[in-house]
C-alpha cells in the first residue's frame, strides 16, 4: 500500500504532463493546418495512450508491456492498412496544401484518392504516441528533458514557419505550459520522484491559471506577425524550393518525387559527379544499375550528346576546371555555346528526375534556356535547379560569319590554356609513339582525331569491367601502354591528351549520350552516362569527338548508311568534318558505328524476348533481401550512434568538474544500476551523494573513487548475471559495458 502512494504522485504528473504534450503537440499541427479529424476521440486515444504509458513506464518489467502494445499496434495498422493510409493521406495532403499556399515551389501532395469520410484521426494518434511515451519515460524514468522538449517544440517549429497560419492558441499554451512544468521541476524529481511529482502537481494549477490569463490578455484573433518576420519569407522560399522533394509536371499536372539533394550532375558514377573535379584514380570497374535519371522529347530521331560539364587540366590523374586566375587575361564570348549562321530550328525538351546545378544542353544550340547562366566556356548553370526544360538546336546548318568560340583573344586562350600536359606525361607518350609508326606531319585536326582515334583504341576492347590505375602510375601511361581494355573515360582521356601532345587544343566532357526516337518521350538511365572530348578548330570552334569503340557485344541492327556529312552539320548532336578519304573514314560514318550503346548493356534493351517469371521473381526476392539488409545497417548505425553519444557524455560528465559534481553523476549513475537491479544503494554512498550536492564539503580523491569502484562493480554483476536478452538490453539501450 505504501508503495502504490509513493508511486501516486510520479504516476499523475507522467500521465499529465504526458497528455499534455502529445494533445498539445498534435493540435498544433491540427489546427494550424487545417486537418480533418474527429476531435473527441483523438483526444481520448492520447489521454488514453498517456495514461498507459505512465503506468507502464514506472513498472520494473513495464517493457515488456510495451513491446506487446507495440505488437498490437504493428498487427492493427497491418490489419487496417487501407484505412490507416486513407488517414495518412488526408494530413500530408492538408498540410501540403498550407505549405503550397506559402512557397510558390513546393506542390499539394495527394497519396490516395478522395476517401468519403477520411480522416486524419487514425495518422494523429500514432502520431501523438510518440511524444506521449517519451514524457511519460522523462518523468517516470527521472531522465532529462531534452528528448521530449524535442518531440515538442518540433511540431511548432512545423507549423510557426508557415507564413499564412498558426496554430490554435489552447494548442501552443498547453504544449509550452507542459514543458515549462517539467523544466521548472526537472532538478528536484531527478534527485526524489515523489517529491518532484508532488511539487508538479502543486504547480500544475498555477501554471493553468497563467497559461489561461496569457490566452485571454492575448487573444489570437489580435495575432499580427513581425515585420523581422515577413522578411524572412524570400529566403524561406528559396531554401524550400532547393529542398522540396515534391514537383508537379508542367506538361500532365502529375505531381512528381524529386530529390531534395542538388548533385552538380545527374551522374552517378564516380567520373560524372562534379563540375569542378573528375578523379581517375577513383575510376575502377563499373556495373550497369539501370536506374532512371530523365527522359528526353525530340523532334526529329537524333542521337544527342547532352554536354554536363568540360575539365581542362590535366595532372596527378585527375580532370580539374580551369582556374578562375586562366581567364583573367581574356574574354569568354557570352555566346560560346550558340551558332550563328543559317539554319532549321528544332526543339528538344528534358525532364530530370533529380535537380541538377546544371543545364542539360545538346550541340548547336540555337538559344539558351530562360534562366541559364555560362559559366565561362565550361557549363551552364542552373541557378533555380529547374527540372523541365526546353532548347533549340540548329538542324541543317550552315554557317555565314564567324564563330563566337573562334574570335579574339579566346583562340588564344585556347591554344595557351587546353594544350597543356604534365612534361613527364610528354616523354611517356614521345616512347609510346613511335611503336605505332604513325606519320603524322601535315595533317589537320580532324585527320589528327582520326588517327588518335586508332591508337587509342588499338589492342583495347570496350570493358565496364576494367581495373583501377595501379597506384603511383599515370592514367593515360598506363592505360596506352599496359591495359587492354577500358571505357569512355579511358579513351576520352587518352585521346585528349594526345591530342594536346599533337598541339590540338582538346578537353574532356561529361554529359549523357541519347538515342531519341522523333516525337516520343525517351528514357534516360545512368548507363547512359558518357565522357567524350571536344577538339578545338579553328573554323567552327568546339567539336565533339568521341573515341571510345562500341562494346564488342552490340547485337543492335544496323542504322541506314549516312550520307556523308558536310563541313556545316551536325547529325549527332555536335558539329563534324569530313576528313579526306585517303587518310581515314568520315567521323561521321564513324560516329555512326559507334555512337550506339557507347555505355550500354545491350541487354538491358534489345529485343530479349522479355523475362522470364522466375528472373522477375529472383529479382524481387533480392529486392525484398536489399531492403532488410539496409534495415539492419540503418539499426546497426542507429545503435552505434546511440552507444558514442552516451559513452561520450557518461564519459565526460565522470571525469571533468568537481570532485563533487562528478560524485553527483556517479550516484545518478548508481541509482540506475541499482534499479535495473533491483538493489538498494549503499546508504555510505548515499550520504556522500547528498553531502557532495547540498554542503560546501568538499570531496576527496579517495572518496569519489568509491562511487567508481562500486559503478564498475554493480555493472559487472548485472551484465553477467542477467538472461541473454536482458544482456543485450543492457549492453545496447542502457550502454552497460
Amino acid at each position: 500500500m505504501n508503495g502504490i502512494k509513493k508511486s501516486f504522485a510520479p504516476f499523475l504528473t507522467a500521465f499529465a504532463c504526458a497528455a499534455a504534450v502529445s494533445v498539445g503537440a498534435v493540435f498544433c499541427v491540427v489546427t494550424a493546418f487545417d486537418v480533418p479529424v474527429t476531435s473527441w476521440l483523438l483526444i481520448g486515444c492520447l489521454i488514453g495512450l498517456s495514461a498507459v504509458f505512465a503506468f507502464l513506464c514506472g513498472c520494473r518489467r513495464g517493457w515488456i508491456g510495451l513491446i506487446v502494445i507495440a505488437l498490437a499496434a504493428a498487427g492493427a495498422a497491418y490489419y487496417y492498412r487501407l484505412s490507416l493510409f486513407a488517414s495518412v493521406s488526408v494530413a500530408v495532403e492538408a498540410v501540403t496544401r498550407v505549405y503550397a499556399s506559402a512557397f510558390e515551389s513546393l506542390q499539394t501532395v495527394t497519396l490516395l484518392h478522395t476517401v468519403p469520410g477520411a480522416t486524419g484521426t487514425a495518422f494523429f494518434a500514432a502520431f501523438g504516441a510518440l511524444p506521449s511515451l517519451i514524457t511519460a519515460w522523462t518523468v517516470r524514468g527521472q531522465n532529462t528533458l531534452w528528448l521530449a522538449a524535442v518531440c515538442g517544440i518540433l511540431p511548432l517549429v512545423m507549423c510557426l514557419i508557415i507564413l499564412q497560419s498558426v496554430p490554435s492558441a489552447w494548442a501552443v499554451l498547453l504544449l509550452v505550459g507542459a514543458l515549462a512544468l517539467l523544466l521548472l521541476t526537472q532538478q528536484l524529481r531527478r534527485a526524489n520522484a515523489r517529491a518532484g511529482g508532488m511539487l508538479a502537481l502543486r504547480m500544475f494549477l498555477p501554471l493553468a491559471v497563467l497559461m489561461l490569463g496569457l490566452y485571454a490578455a492575448f487573444p489570437q484573433s489580435g495575432y499580427a506577425r513581425s515585420a523581422w518576420s515577413d522578411s524572412l519569407r524570400p529566403k524561406v522560399n528559396e531554401i524550400a524550393d532547393k529542398l522540396t522533394i515534391f514537383r508537379a509536371n508542367e506538361t500532365t499536372g502529375q505531381v512528381q518525387f524529386v530529390s531534395p539533394f542538388s548533385p552538380s550532375t545527374l551522374g552517378g558514377r564516380v567520373w560524372d559527379s562534379s563540375v569542378k573535379k573528375a578523379d581517375l584514380g577513383r575510376v575502377g570497374p563499373q556495373r550497369l544499375s539501370g536506374q532512371h535519371v530523365m527522359r528526353v522529347y525530340s523532334d526529329t530521331a537524333q542521337t544527342y550528346y547532352l554536354r554536363a560539364c568540360s575539365l581542362g587540366v590535366y595532372g596527378d590523374n585527375q580532370w580539374l576546371a580551369v582556374d578562375e586566375s586562366s581567364y583573367a587575361l581574356t574574354e569568354t564570348p557570352g555566346d560560346v555555346f550558340l551558332v550563328r549562321g543559317s539554319y532549321e530550328e528544332k526543339q528538344v525538351r528534358i525532364e530530370t528526375d533529380m535537380k541538377s546545378s546544371v543545364y542539360y544542353t545538346p550541340y548547336m544550340l540555337t538559344e539558351l534556356p530562360e534562366n541559364a547562366e555560362p559559366i565561362r566556356d565550361a557549363y551552364v548553370k542552373n541557378p533555380l535547379q529547374e527540372t523541365q526544360y526546353c532548347m533549340n538546336w540548329a538542324a541543317n546548318y550552315m554557317q555565314t560569319g564567324p564563330n563566337a568560340a573562334t574570335e579574339g583573344e579566346y583562340r588564344a586562350f585556347v591554344y595557351e590554356v587546353y594544350t597543356q600536359i604534365p612534361d613527364e606525361l610528354k616523354e611517356v607518350i614521345a616512347e609510346y609513339l613511335p611503336v605505332t609508326s604513325y606519320s603524322l606531319d601535315g595533317l589537320s585536326a580532324l585527320n589528327l582525331c582520326a588517327v588518335v582515334k586508332t591508337i587509342v583504341q588499338d589492342g583495347k576492347t570496350y570493358n565496364l569491367n576494367t581495373p583501377r590505375v595501379p597506384e603511383g602510375e599515370d592514367f593515360v601511361a598506363w592505360f596506352l601502354k599496359e591495359s587492354d581494355t577500358g571505357y569512355c573515360v579511358h579513351f576520352a582521356t587518352a585521346a585528349a591528351v594526345l591530342l594536346r601532345y599533337y598541339g590540338v587544343p582538346a578537353r574532356y566532357v561529361t554529359g549523357y549520350l541519347v538515342d531519341a526516337n522523333a516525337g516520343e518521350w525517351t528514357d534516360v538511365t545512368q548507363d547512359d552516362a558518357h565522357a567524350w572530348v571536344e577538339y578545338y578548330n579553328d573554323e567552327f570552334g568546339w567539336v565533339v569527338f568521341d573515341p571510345t569503340p562500341a562494346a564488342p557485344d552490340v547485337t543492335d541492327e544496323p542504322d541506314e548508311p549516312a550520307e556523308p556529312a558536310e563541313p556545316e552539320t551536325q547529325q549527332n548532336g555536335g558539329m563534324s568534318e569530313t576528313p579526306e578519304k585517303e587518310n581515314s573514314e568520315s567521323e561521321t560514318d564513324k560516329t555512326s558505328n559507334i555512337a550506339v550503346n557507347i555505355d550500354k548493356n545491350p541487354n538491358n534493351y534489345g529485343n530479349n524476348d522479355g523475362e522470364n517469371d522466375q528472373t522477375q521473381q529472383t529479382r524481387s526476392a533480392s529486392g525484398w533481401l536489399l531492403a532488410l539488409v539496409w534495415c539492419l545497417l540503418g539499426l546497426a548505425a542507429v545503435l552505434f550512434g546511440w552507444r558514442m553519444i552516451v559513452l561520450s557524455a557518461r564519459a565526460v560528465s565522470f571525469t571533468r568538474g568537481s570532485t563533487n559534481r562528478r560524485a553527483v553523476h556517479y550516484y545518478r549513475h548508481i541509482a540506475l544500476l541499482a534499479r535495473l537491479g533491483k538493489t538498494e544503494v549503499p546508504e555510505e554512498l548515499e550520504q556522500l551523494a547528498q553531502k557532495a550536492r547540498f554542503s560546501q564539503h568538499k570531496l576527496t580523491d579517495d572518496e569519489l573513487e568509491q562511487f567508481a569502484q562500486y559503478a564498475d562493480s554493480l555493472t559487472q554483476t548485472l551484465v553477467q548475471q542477467a538472461a541473454p536478452v536482458r544482456r543485450v538490453i543492457y549492453r545496447m539501450l542502457y550502454v552497460l559495458q
